[in-house]
């Protein structure tokens, strides 16, 4: 099965261009799995090339193809998330079984699309988990992203020396709010006198935002930053690289063989086996619509590669923390606690 085919939506008229046949009259209705095989798109809305969420969606989307005998599969980047819309509609419209969105910009859109196709499988992956009124053949899923903060937390509480920790995201919403929460409390777990500075980026794919950024956290005392800024964070990594020694950063993206010292950890979201899930339902014939969060005892986040400057002492203390969220030994708070939790109310 060759690889996915990919396209670059960088205006409406470019969108247009996406268009291979119309749909025909008596309504939209995609093409069974008999007559012309499954077809599959992934439409993201970051910028691919990322060593982190996009990519490992874009390698799920490949594995599935040969794994659950697609057709065809392709992944589209929408430069702007405001025309994700028409991308949506033209690949329903041209008979794709399965339609798959990334993160929280395209999820209206994803839910208004899926109203036009009820015969097509919409899934949003990692949006808002707040989001209400999707149809019945659209599924959201989203990770235990509270979690996960927690165990960010854990790590930067335990590995600063100022006391100052930085969070850097790109712009905000539901999933950042519950990352933040979370990592509040992982904090205050293992260092109740460090402080935590959030900060956002206008895009996830603003680099120069993303370093400015983070030379303000480290010019003001911030020792580590844990970043959720996914193609921005090349900017932060750049600023680290300016003092290795005393700028760490705990990253969301997936992890290199050859990550450089600044890194202290990945404490990454498994976003593949959402996109694996969801081909391999489409295949089946069982799949359901509705709001998914997979827990971390499912392992919707994993611990990757943790930095040489990491203590043994630090790392023991992550590897509990997860050992006891995934027994449910941990209850926390989520993003809607997030204005008590910052004023130490919660």
């Amino acid at each position: 099965m060759p690889g996915s085919k990919r396209f670059t939506v960088l205006s409406l008229a470019a969108a247009a261009a996406l268009m291979l046949s119309a749909c025909g009259g008596g309504g939209p209705a995609a093409p069974s799995a008999e007559s012309k095989g499954l077809k599959a798109v992934l439409i993201e809305v970051q910028k691919p090339g990322d060593k982190g969420p996009i990519d490992s969606m874009i390698a799920a989307l490949n594995k599935g193809a040969k794994d659950y005998g697609y057709e065809s599969v392709k992944d589209v980047y929408v430069a702007d998330p405001a025309q994700s819309e028409q991308a949506l509609r033209q690949f329903a419209g041209q008979g794709y079984n399965l339609v798959i969105s990334t993160f929280s910009p395209p999820q209206g859109a994803t839910s208004t699309v899926a109203a036009e196709f009820p015969n097509v499988s919409f899934v949003n992956v990692q949006g808002d988990p707040a989001f209400k009124g999707a149809p019945s053949n659209m599924a959201s899923y989203s990770t235990d992203d509270v979690s996960a903060g927690y165990l960010w937390g854990v790590l930067a509480g335990s590995v600063t020396k100022s006391g100052k920790i930085g969070f850097e995201s790109g712009p905000r919403y539901g999933s950042s709010d519950n990352v933040l929460a979370g990592m509040l409390q992982g904090v205050r777990a293992v260092n109740a006198n460090a402080t935590v500075t959030d900060t956002y980026t206008d895009s996830y794919d603003n680099a120069a935002q993303g370093k400015q950024i983070a030379n303000q956290l480290y010019g003001s005392g911030v020792d580590v930053i844990a970043s959720l800024a996914a193609g921005a964070e090349v900017g932060i990594r750049e600023a680290a690289a300016e003092k290795p020694d005393s700028r760490l950063i705990i990253t969301a993206n997936a992890p290199s063989p050859t990550e450089p010292a600044s890194i202290a950890a990945s404490i990454s979201p498994r976003f593949d086996s959402v996109v694996l899930k969801a081909m391999e339902s489409v295949k089946k014939g069982d799949f359901k619509g509705g709001a998914v969060t997979v827990p971390i005892a499912n392992d919707s986040w994993s611990i990757g590669a943790v930095g040489k400057a990491v203590p043994a002492s630090a790392k023991a203390a992550l590897d509990q923390a997860l050992a006891d969220l995934k027994a449910g030994k941990i209850k926390l708070k989520d993003g809607s606690a997030l204005a008590e939790l910052r004023a130490g109310r919660a």
